[in-house]
């Protein structure tokens, strides 16, 4: 619900904007608006991957080290 008031109050503030330099248009700066999420998000999503392989490496290591032993043991007879 506070998000709808937010965005309510965000569009009814644009417009009346708009209305007051006498044009109709409105332009907002999507790009940079992107660009400077993006830019926050990067640490988070970096320390995620981070964590998945580690945990895929935690998961699997157990597996991948006894196939591995298994070939050694086959290729040395």
């Amino acid at each position: 619900m506070r998000m709808r008031i937010f965005c309510v109050a965000a569009m009814t503030l644009a417009a009346s904007s708009a209305y007051a330099t006498g044009s109709t248009i409105v332009d907002l700066p999507w790009g940079a608006f992107c660009n400077e999420v993006l830019t926050a998000l990067q640490p988070a999503a970096i320390s995620l991957a981070g964590l998945a392989l580690t945990w895929l490496v935690a998961k699997l290591g157990p597996d991948i080290a006894r196939a591995l032993h298994a070939a050694h043991i086959d290729g040395a007879y």
